[in-house]
């Protein structure tokens, strides 16, 4: 809630509102054990918001997700030729290289879009009376992941591997190299690791927040329903 809170006292303040900080309401509110619009009135705030809810959520994929893959000769440097068949076996092996390197440089969750909503009452302090309501629930798209182009290189007697394109512009002539050979053994080791909590759609998180934001300063500037 601090991030909500912060763009919300922000955007008040450059629209000519004086604004009491959320902190020092709470600590009048704790240290007096009184409602917080008689916290909000002993620091000269006029009205004060109680947010019922500030939430931005991904909105992920159904179970359901279609995928088309076409498959077609090519150069070194990646120009697309004819239409390449294959047997169900081999376009299977490369439909799986294909997923499992979208998925490695793509959203896990498979979000397609993002859902913000703020709940929010404005109450007077000098009685406590409830004059104005908001509500206000928005969508952002993410961008679609569609139209990569994945080069495979198969060299004689080995098997499919994911290359690189050779660049015209270098005028190197160096052929894609091929994967290590495999080494034998009779034992399998490994591990697992826990890979950081990185958010993929902070940009656009913190823009659909800003957005909801300054629509609900917009309709309390301007005495708007906003209850939508």
């Amino acid at each position: 809630c601090g991030v909500w809170l912060s763009e919300i006292e922000k955007a008040l303040v450059r629209n000519g509102f004086r604004v009491v900080s959320w902190d020092a309401l709470r600590t009048i509110e704790e240290n007096e054990r009184i409602p917080p619009y008689k916290a909000a009135a002993k620091l000269g705030a006029d009205v004060v918001f109680l947010f019922n809810s500030l939430e931005v959520n991904p909105v992920s994929a159904g179970g359901e997700n279609a995928y088309r893959i076409s498959y077609f000769d090519s150069d070194k440097y990646g120009h697309r030729g004819a239409p390449h068949l294959m047997t169900a076996s081999e376009r299977s092996e490369l439909r799986q290289a294909v997923q499992a390197r979208s998925r490695s440089i793509g959203d896990q969750n498979g979000t397609s879009v993002l859902s913000s909503t703020l709940d929010a009452t404005a109450i007077q302090t000098a009685n406590g009376e409830s004059i104005w309501f908001y509500r206000n629930t928005a969508l952002k798209t993410l961008s679609a992941d569609a139209g990569k182009a994945f080069l495979f290189a198969r060299p004689q007697g080995q098997g499919w591997f994911l290359a690189e394109a050779q660049s015209e512009s270098s005028g190197v002539a160096s052929a894609v190299a091929p994967p290590p050979p495999e080494e034998l053994s009779a034992v399998d080791s490994g591990g697992s690791s826990v890979a950081a909590n990185v958010d993929p759609h902070a940009v656009q998180r913190l823009e659909l927040m800003r957005a909801v934001t300054q629509d609900f300063v917009d309709s309390f500037r301007s005495g708007k329903d906003g209850d939508k």
